[in-house]
């Protein structure tokens, strides 16, 4: 071949890959349609918030055809939105509305998301249903483990489920973990099989298997359910001598177990050693004993647990301020009770109708027009309507959080 054409061939060769891989770059740009990954998380974040207000609408089959069909839809974005899923039926609508995208295929990810929805809303039959379907590799090679198994069926409250796998399971390996145990322990304490659940403590340590935290755990919610409070605290005790660090989750169920028989003075002691241990209490545990101490009268307990409150780091909240003016005003101590709302006042918290009015008239009763005035000039110069008194459960529910439900859904209609 003469040398000039050859020299040609190669330009053009080399102009041909040239345009070849501008072309490529256009089309990758072209399919591509964000800058950075951070950029396509949150879009596809967007999307899994769409599916599940979607999800959670009257009216989700009007808009989940174009949701489903969305250029970002993909295993992950199903796997969370079916996480979020309010109900199994809306999750289970998700799944059918996706037979109609021939892009989509189901993911070891996406179907153990909807196992999981239908085993926490006890929908035993849907449940089995789809685990024969992935044993029927329907969905292609998908594994499930015996743990996974026992999960489900043991948030399903499927009892005899449960046994069944965790006998295959055993059948199928010499050494169990923990949390097999754990699942079938807790399922039996749940089911108020109290011997069966003391067997399987035992053959978990006859069988050499170590007992973990949550074990400990479930025995101590076990005896608490029964009412036996002196042996789980003889189990609680023991934790420290076998290195086990007690969790906040062990000394709630045990302060809620002493309240609920009226020993709160092994309450305060349990409350005392949580800060010992480092573990801090929450507002609703204060507010509820705080409320019992003000009903009886010892301020004295009082006074010390808010200043537990305060060295714990907290920011009292109008409920547990409300409970202290309340105990005050019973005890005929309104003069505390005003520097109480002075400190509440100064938080930017404001009492309740019920409670302003409380105070008003005992510091009224008590001799003290000056403060009575006062509180009430602070209510009148704030421009705003009292907050309604939103009771909740003394030991559970959070004023802070109440008030909050209660403003967004008021003001969704104002």
């Amino acid at each position: 071949m003469p040398m000039h054409l050859r020299s040609f061939f190669c330009e053009a060769n080399l102009l041909n890959r040239l345009t070849l891989q501008v072309q490529a770059r256009s089309y990758a740009r072209c399919r591509e349609p964000f800058a950075t990954k951070v950029c396509h998380y949150l879009n596809r974040a967007k999307l899994i918030d769409s599916i599940r207000l979607t999800l959670r609408s009257n009216t989700p089959n009007s808009s989940l055809p174009s949701l489903i069909n969305h250029r970002l839809l993909d295993s992950f974005v199903v796997t969370h939105a079916l996480r979020s899923a309010p109900s199994a039926d809306s999750a289970l609508s998700l799944v059918h509305a996706l037979q109609d995208n021939s892009r989509f295929s189901h993911t070891q990810n996406t179907l153990h998301a909807l196992a999981t929805v239908l085993a926490k809303s006890g929908r035993r039959s849907e449940l089995k249903s789809l685990l024969h379907d992935i044993r029927a590799n329907r969905f292609g090679t998908v594994r499930i483990s015996f743990m996974n198994l026992m999960q489900w069926h043991a948030a399903a409250g499927d009892l005899d489920t449960v046994l069944q796998a965790w006998e295959k399971y055993t059948l199928e390996n010499n050494h169990l973990c923990a949390e097999s145990y754990n699942i079938v322990l807790a399922l039996y304490a749940q089911k108020g099989k109290d011997s069966e659940a003391v067997t399987v403590f035992h053959r978990m340590i006859e069988e050499g298997s170590l007992p973990n935290c949550r074990t400990y755990t479930v025995i101590i919610e076990h005896l608490v359910k029964c009412r036996r409070l002196s042996e789980a605290m003889e189990v609680f005790n023991l934790l420290p001598l076998m290195r086990i660090k007690r969790t906040l989750k062990q000394y709630s169920v045990l302060v809620e177990g002493f309240v609920a028989s009226k020993r709160f003075d092994e309450a305060m002691v349990l409350v005392e050693e949580m800060q010992v241990d480092g573990i801090l209490p929450n507002m609703q545990t204060f507010s509820g004993l705080m409320h019992y101490f003000s009903q009886l009268g010892d301020i004295k307990t009082v006074q010390k647990l808010f200043s537990m409150v305060r060295q714990s780091g907290l920011e009292p909240d109008a409920y547990l301020y409300k409970v202290l003016i309340q105990g005050y005003c019973k005890s005929k101590r309104a003069a505390l009770a005003w520097r109480l709302f002075e400190d509440m006042k100064n938080s930017g918290v404001m009492p309740d109708s019920a409670t302003k009015d409380l105070l008003v008239k005992s510091l009224w009763q008590e001799g003290r027009r000056r403060e009575a005035a006062a509180v009430e000039e602070s209510c009148e110069e704030i421009n705003t309507v009292l907050p309604h008194a939103l009771q909740g459960h003394v030991w559970t529910v959070s004023s802070a959080d109440l008030t909050r439900v209660y403003d967004i859904y008021s003001n969704s209609f104002a």
